[in-house]
């Protein structure tokens, strides 16, 4: 099977406010940069919302767009992504069919990291019996490399 984005049957706390321009967030996070420590990858242009990696699940990234100088929660999205894919894109600069595999890979990667993103802001409900409180779905991408 492909990659693809999954819903998980998990929900997330989510920010209460206006989601408008999250989706730009988007991105920011790529086939190469999204694993590594708990911290901020970066920023959406306009400074409002940033893609930050969370705590994660074992061997995995939780990659969370969040609102800037929001209160908790700040989080508008959330896609789990698994470390291993990181190492199966490949050198994006070694020679050749090598090159044009891991840039095939790094794309399809990068578009599956964006779908779960968008996703999981289009997800975004009320809480049920919660007045006020909002939650977003928890995706997550899995398959295999078509390339």
């Amino acid at each position: 099977m492909a990659l693809t984005a999954v819903a998980t049957a998990t929900w997330q706390k989510a920010y209460t406010g206006a989601v408008a321009g999250a989706k730009a967030t988007c991105s920011v996070g790529n086939g190469t940069n999204y694993p590594g420590s708990i911290g901020t990858i970066g920023n959406s242009a306009d400074g409002q919302w940033r893609l930050d990696r969370q705590s994660p699940p074992q061997g995995k990234t939780n990659l969370q767009i969040q609102k800037n100088n929001a209160p908790n929660p700040s989080t508008v999205a959330c896609v789990i992504v698994p470390d291993n894919l990181s190492t199966q894109v490949g050198a994006l600069n070694a020679p050749g069919p090598l090159q044009q595999r891991a840039r095939a890979r790094n794309s399809e990667l990068t578009r599956m990291i964006h779908k779960g993103l968008s996703q999981s802001v289009d997800s975004r409900r009320a809480v049920s019996g919660q007045a006020g409180h909002m939650e977003v779905q928890v995706f997550e991408v899995q398959g295999t490399f078509s390339a």
